[in-house]
C-alpha cells in the first residue's frame, strides 16, 4: 500500500549512474608560493617608471634579511586578536604600510619615492603577497 507524500517531499526518481558526477573529498586550494625567491609580482594597473623612460611592468623581491627589517623600522607585518573563544583564537593580518614601503624598496631595488607613485591596486597586491612571509602559518593559533 503507497502512502500519499507529505507536503514538501518529491518523489525520487531513478538515478541514472552514468551521469553522477563525484564530488571531490577537497577543495582545490590556489596557493602561491612565497617561499620561492626571487618573488616576482606582476603589476596589473599602471607600470612603475624607474628611471626616465624606463617602466616596469613586474617587481622581483629578494629574500628579506633580519638588517632589511631593522632598516625599515622594524616587522611590516603585525597580528591583532580579534576574538578568542574557548580554543579558536580569530585574529586579523596588519600591514604597517610605511614600513612595508620602504622594505619593498629595499627587496626589489626600486626607489621608495618612485614606488609612492604606484597604482594603490599594484602596491596592496605586494605588500599582500609579502605580508605571508612575515605571519605565523594559520596552523599555531
Amino acid at each position: 500500500m503507497n502512502k500519499p507524500m507529505r507536503e514538501g517531499f518529491v518523489a525520487e526518481e531513478p538515478v541514472d549512474s552514468s551521469k553522477v558526477i563525484e564530488a571531490k573529498t577537497e577543495p582545490e586550494q590556489v596557493q602561491e608560493d612565497v617561499d620561492t625567491w626571487p618573488l616576482v609580482i606582476t603589476l596589473m594597473h599602471k607600470p612603475v617608471e624607474r628611471e626616465r623612460g624606463q617602466l616596469l611592468k613586474e617587481l622581483s623581491f629578494r629574500e628579506p634579511t633580519a638588517g632589511d627589517l631593522m632598516r625599515c623600522g622594524g616587522n611590516p607585518c603585525r597580528v591583532e586578536i580579534v576574538e578568542v573563544n574557548g580554543g579558536n583564537v580569530t585574529w586579523m593580518p596588519i600591514i604597517d604600510d610605511s614600513k612595508m614601503l620602504r622594505l619593498m624598496a629595499s627587496l626589489c631595488g626600486v626607489l621608495e619615492p618612485q614606488l609612492q607613485r604606484m597604482d594603490p591596486r599594484d602596491y596592496n597586491s605586494c605588500a599582500h603577497r609579502l605580508r605571508r612571509f612575515f605571519l605565523p602559518e594559520q596552523g599555531i593559533w
